[in-house]
């Protein structure tokens, strides 16, 4: 009895449920000129992470409006291959629609944009 009172929390850490899960993601890049303005619509999960990276060497500024209601406005300066992120989260039912308008102020850019989240279970 007690073999296998030692075994049980040896066999329950050998499989992390959490740690093995891989996360979905969605890429692309935005070059200035001609595009100044990079429009997303994403149905992910509840929590998202934008990450954003300079491939220039010349610095960017970079906005990105509130993608839902309540949440602030994110302006951030990219330094020569420099990156940012910021996480974004909201309380609803998943899938969540997202809606990303990211866009620059700077006359050139090569900005990196990047979506991550972890996958969801729909329940229909």
């Amino acid at each position: 009895m007690k073999y296998l009172l030692l075994f049980l929390p040896m066999a329950a850490g050998l499989y992390p449920l959490a740690a093995n899960v891989m996360k979905e993601s969605y890429m692309t890049v935005m070059v200035n000129p001609p595009t100044s303005t990079v429009e997303l619509l994403i149905y992910g999960n509840q929590c998202m992470d934008l990450s954003l990276k300079n491939q220039n060497f010349l610095g960017a500024i970079m906005s990105v409006p509130e993608p839902k209601p309540f949440q602030e406005n994110w302006d951030v300066i990219l330094l020569p291959f420099g990156s940012a992120q910021r996480s974004y989260c909201v309380f609803a039912t998943v899938p969540v629609q997202w809606h990303f308008l990211i866009s620059t102020y700077s006359d050139v850019a090569n900005v990196g944009i990047r979506l991550e989240w972890d996958p969801f279970v729909a329940a229909y």
